[in-house]
């Protein structure tokens, strides 16, 4: 795969997520998918499905903005700018949240590996903690 295909092929998954097409979000991935990024129960093409669903259902409104999209071999990094309004239930495993009906904007960077047309692995660097912060969860921190 080139480096061009391997970026459309990432940049089609945040589309369809922000489209609030989970089956195209969750078909880009392989079958067996690894992702660093979540709790062993999440993985392969259904756990992406699963996490999606989860987020869409308690941030309907949520958007991942591409800022930069660079690849190399068959890496590909996006720097994201995340932003949603907890209207529903996080019912994430290890953090189950009821809606706050706040909203948020966080920075998210995103590392993932391509194989055969599909995205076969995923790493996340996630600013949590000012998405936490603003939905109410955790105090300001003031100097």
């Amino acid at each position: 795969m080139s480096i061009e295909t391997n970026k459309a092929l990432v940049v089609q998954q945040f589309e369809a997520f922000n489209a609030g097409d989970i089956d195209g979000f969750a078909n880009v991935m392989a079958e067996d998918a690894v992702n660093h990024a979540a709790v062993p129960q999440s993985q392969g093409r259904s756990g992406a499905r699963a996490i999606a669903t989860k987020l869409r259902r308690a941030f309907p409104d949520m958007k991942m903005v591409l800022e930069d999209v660079i690849a190399e071999g068959s890496k590909v990094v996006c720097r994201v700018t995340v932003t949603g309004t907890h209207e529903g239930p996080l019912e994430f495993v290890k953090f189950p949240l009821p809606p706050t009906g706040k909203s948020f904007r966080a920075t998210h960077i995103h590392v993932y590996r391509v194989e055969s047309g599909k995205i076969a692995e995923h790493w996340a660097e996630r600013d949590d903690l000012a998405m936490l912060r603003q939905l109410g969860v955790l105090p300001e921190v003031r100097s």
